[in-house]
């Protein structure tokens, strides 16, 4: 539920992923944050998307290539 800056685009990106919903905080009430909530935890989708999302985060970070990278570009 995005409520200022740059909460919307990651909400947004997030919904773009397949990783989770949105719900607008105009349309917020205790019926549809129910009926949202369990539609995020009832969803094979979902779940895979968090899961796609996860996987990607996990990938081990390769600081060398990194560096090597760098030393290209500031050599041009």
């Amino acid at each position: 539920m995005p409520l200022a800056h740059d909460q919307f685009d990651n909400g947004a990106r997030v919904a773009a992923l397949g990783a989770g919903l949105v719900l607008p905080a105009a349309r917020l009430d205790p019926a549809r944050l129910t009926r949202r909530l369990r539609e995020l935890l009832g969803a094979p989708a979902i779940a895979a998307g968090c899961q796609a999302a996860a996987a990607h985060f996990a990938t081990p970070f390769d600081s060398a290539a990194l560096v090597s990278a760098l030393e290209v570009l500031s050599t041009g």
